[in-house]
């Protein structure tokens, strides 16, 4: 009895092992989860990435810096031939132009020679809760869009879609304690990851794939 017993357990150990294993081999042979490109640069385009922000308060060239390499980076990973304007191109058109903030998006685009301008407003972009917070808890909240830089008014906007006026995107970082000098850091390390959710639409994304985050 005590056999018949033991040798039932090992059956249904057995089966348990082979519906894992089972499982498993669906879970690895089943078709990759995607997201499709909701809009690609083509690919003689030239494209200047505009960092515009709502307040002085949110300018930050260590942001600024991460975040446009970093989006170089994510181009060239994806094998894009769309070339992005080195953001030193930009700074200085700014600065040799006094009623540069008064310029059309479009029209820096034409300074620039750029085919497609990605817009980016920067609505909100704070390394403290408050200015004499001890703590560091970084948060960038941006508006993004695609410019044709070469069209009339009305057709200008490539994307998002003309029921949606401009794309939303949020990051945040993990609320720290401030050390001297921090503040810049965790900057550039959001830039960095709120590129590739900014990139995200403009490519075919792994869905199981985590956006990347740096401790």
């Amino acid at each position: 009895m005590q056999a018949r017993k033991v040798g039932l357990l090992a059956i249904g150990l057995c089966l348990i092992a082979a519906c894992d294993a089972f499982k498993a081999a669906v879970y690895y042979l089943q078709p990759k989860q995607t997201q499709k490109a909701e809009f690609t640069f083509p690919n003689d385009a030239v494209v200047a990435v505009m960092l515009d922000p709502a307040q002085p308060e949110y300018e930050s060239p260590v942001f600024n810096r991460a975040f446009h390499d970093r989006l170089v980076e994510i181009f060239r990973e994806h094998k894009s031939n769309a070339r992005l304007i080195p953001q030193a191109e930009l700074l200085a058109l700014r600065r040799a132009n006094a009623d540069f903030d008064k310029w059309p998006v479009r029209h820096v685009g034409q300074e620039l020679g750029a085919t497609h301008v990605l817009y980016v407003r920067i609505d909100k972009l704070l390394a403290r809760p408050s200015a004499d917070s001890p703590i560091l808890e970084p948060i960038a909240n941006l508006r993004i869009k695609v410019i044709g830089v070469n069209l009339p008014d009305k057709d200008a906007r490539l994307w998002p879609t003309k029921e949606e006026k401009d794309r939303a995107i949020q990051a945040t970082r993990r609320a720290s304690e401030a050390d001297p000098g921090q503040a810049d850091s965790e900057l550039a390390k959001l830039g960095r990851e709120i590129a590739y959710l900014v990139a995200a639409p403009f490519f075919e994304i792994d869905l199981e794939e985590k956006p990347p985050h740096e401790s």
